[in-house]
């Protein structure tokens, strides 16, 4: 016990660092625990689990596509492009939409063309389409459903790329008349290839500047010179100065 008292006083320094370690310790103790015990009051974004059978998605089954029923897809596919995607004689696709559409629109409000359809400037006489899915019923009103590809590009002049959209379709009516009507409308991507009508540009419109000046280069190899010569310094002048002590206090 006398040696351990006499080694904490021998050194005022050694005391004053000890003290700073303890009360570092502490403080870390006291924030570990607050982090670890502390109860989260933000909001909870799990899924709330509800009692009863599981319920599995079972998706729907697929159904063949006589020729007929194709034929008609692509028809009514094509009318819609060519009036609401269009934007030409809106007012004639306002039939061509299912419900969930048009909930919202009256037919005059329809047909000034502020409608929830992603235009598109297409050349009509690109257009080509591709079944991605046909179910014999499924959605909330569980009819027929029929989802097409559609690959368009521009017309000549519109600096737009080529496109891809997706198209559903839904069975509406009974019968003969029986007919398709488009459920959502969305695109999937560009094609490759440069847009249509695009040019490349000349080199007199290519930006022009000066060189970046060579002195600029000097601050990031000032900044990180001063990162290593900074603390450096301190060091060297630390041990200079436990030296200085350490000579006075042994006498050589």
């Amino acid at each position: 016990m006398r040696q351990a008292r006499a080694w904490w006083g021998a050194s005022r320094r050694r005391r004053r660092r000890i003290t700073w370690v303890a009360v570092l310790l502490v403080v870390a103790a006291c924030v570990s625990s607050l982090v670890v015990w502390m109860r989260d009051t933000g909001p909870s974004y799990e899924t709330p689990t509800h009692p009863g059978r599981v319920q599995v998605y079972h998706a729907p089954k697929q159904a063949p596509l006589t020729r007929a029923a194709l034929l008609a897809a692509r028809l009514t596919t094509f009318n819609f492009i060519r009036t609401a995607v269009l934007r030409d004689h809106v007012e004639d696709s306002w039939v061509l939409m299912a419900p969930v559409l048009r909930r919202g629109f009256t037919r005059r409000r329809w047909g000034k063309g502020d409608i929830p359809v992603v235009p598109y400037p297409v050349d009509l006489k690109t257009v080509r389409y591709q079944v991605d899915y046909s179910y014999a019923s499924g959605g909330p009103d569980g009819l027929p459903l029929l989802g097409l590809e559609v690959a368009m590009a521009p017309k000549a002049g519109e600096h737009v790329q080529a496109m891809r959209f997706g198209i559903e379709l839904e069975a509406a009516g009974t019968g003969a008349r029986q007919h398709w009507v488009v459920a959502s409308w969305g695109p999937r991507g560009q094609l490759g290839g440069e847009p249509q009508g695009a040019r490349p540009t000349p080199a007199s419109e290519l930006p022009t500047g000066h060189s970046l000046s060579t002195v600029w280069l000097l601050v990031p190899a000032l900044l990180l010179a001063g990162s290593i010569a900074i603390p450096l310094a301190f060091g060297v002048r630390s041990w200079i100065r436990n030296r200085r002590i350490a000579r006075t206090y042994t006498g050589t």
